[in-house]
């Protein structure tokens, strides 16, 4: 990517490092701290799409570990902020509101191709699964595939080719598998929006906006939508 042009958007400016934008000069973390995350991630997805990973004793903690240690010892080596994953405070609020706006377009659209596909049912769920889908869900899985994956897969291959691989190891996690193909094709879409919000805006609290409202709106309805 040519960070030598005049005119960039907040992300460009965050993944390049120009002065000026709202998160500063902070570049994405290095690929080379990247690449093992990545490598784990795909090795995960291989092993859940031919229905190995569930064998695997703790695998799910493990899962849980990696996503979230990996990107902040990654930021710790590089000695970088927060601000390298679009952790900023720079319009938080706005930021979290457009985030809210396009998870709930999205979930919306996830919904219906469930209830035209698979016949979802309604179901009620317990208030604890809130805190989690809430905070924790888009704290782990903004972080690590948009912040840590996303940012630096941009800086390296470009804008879209990097938002279409991080969506895509996204996808494929093992969480995701069991949703079947209109839950996947939804999950992408997922993928690709927050990668598109984070580049929009130049911020991660976007992502986390749209991820959270998503996973709200859902749970009164259909949990595996």
């Amino acid at each position: 990517m040519d960070c030598r042009i005049t005119e960039m958007t907040p992300f460009l400016r965050a993944v390049c490092g120009r002065r000026g934008g709202p998160a500063g000069p902070n570049p994405a973390a290095p690929m080379k701290l990247v690449l093992p995350g990545l490598s784990v991630m795909v090795a995960i997805d291989l092993l859940a799409v031919f229905d190995r990973w569930r064998v695997i004793p703790g695998g799910d903690v493990a899962h849980t570990l990696i996503l979230l240690a990996t990107p902040w010892l990654a930021l710790l080596i590089a000695g970088r902020s927060p601000a390298a994953f679009g952790y900023h405070r720079h319009r938080l609020l706005l930021n979290l509101g457009w985030g809210a706006v396009a998870g709930g377009a999205w979930r919306l659209a996830s919904l219906l191709l469930n209830i035209i596909a698979l016949g979802s049912s309604l179901q009620a769920e317990r208030w604890w699964m809130w805190i989690s889908a809430i905070l924790w869900v888009p704290f782990l899985e903004e972080t690590f595939f948009r912040g840590y994956l996303g940012r630096s897969l941009a800086a390296l291959v470009g804008i879209w080719p990097g938002m279409i691989i991080q969506a895509v190891v996204f996808t494929f996690q093992p969480y995701h598998l069991g949703q079947g193909w209109p839950g996947l094709v939804g999950v992408f879409g997922f993928g690709l929006l927050a990668g598109w919000l984070m580049h929009r805006r130049g911020s991660i609290w976007a992502a986390w906006g749209a991820h959270a409202f998503a996973n709200a709106l859902v749970l009164p309805l259909v949990p595996f939508a």
